[in-house]
């Protein structure tokens, strides 16, 4: 079933190469429906399928296996906006 996803991603992960992450990123629009385009939502956000009811956002930084800063407000915004 099609959920709306909220995916963060670093570039240089050593625990998770990039490339899976990539794979992960595609399954979840193909499930959600979101192949399209997607649109720019900050500095390292891109929504797709920003206008349906199961979006994927991505946050993908140059960084390692980490958090960057401001995720958590992130995630919470993405969670007051999408209900599940």
């Amino acid at each position: 079933t099609p959920r709306p996803v909220s995916i963060i991603a670093g570039r240089s992960d050593a625990v998770l190469p990039f490339d899976k992450q990539v794979e992960s990123m595609n399954a979840a629009r193909q499930i959600d429906g979101a192949t399209g385009a997607g649109q720019s939502c900050g500095q390292i956000c891109t929504a797709y399928g920003a206008s349906s009811a199961t979006p994927v956002v991505t946050r993908i930084h140059p960084g390692g296996h980490r958090v960057p800063p401001g995720a958590g407000r992130a995630f919470v915004d993405f969670f007051k906006a999408y209900s599940l």
